[in-house]
């Protein structure tokens, strides 16, 4: 390892908190009120979870596709609607 990897890797942490969140799409694993969604291999269950109050109106069906976001400590995420693919 070279004497300044600890350099690019401070640099790289830095430049990091300064990326915004991205969006990603989900599958719906279980509908509410155990909601779960499967995102980039995780299943995310309530605890994880913040819903768009227009969401908590509908029951979003198994296999339903949403678009949810990371918030930016990454440990919880939030979910904005439903998506499809015309």
């Amino acid at each position: 390892m070279s004497q300044w990897s600890w350099f690019v890797d401070y640099i790289r942490e830095q430049g990091a908190k300064y990326n915004p969140p991205y969006m990603m799409v989900g599958e719906v694993l279980e509908p509410s009120p155990k909601l779960q969604i499967r995102v980039e291999g995780i299943v995310l269950g309530t605890e994880d979870l913040w819903v768009a109050e227009s969401l908590l109106d509908r029951n979003i069906p198994t296999g339903a596709q949403v678009a949810i976001m990371p918030m930016q400590d990454s440990q919880r995420f939030i979910v904005l609607g439903k998506v499809v693919r015309p």
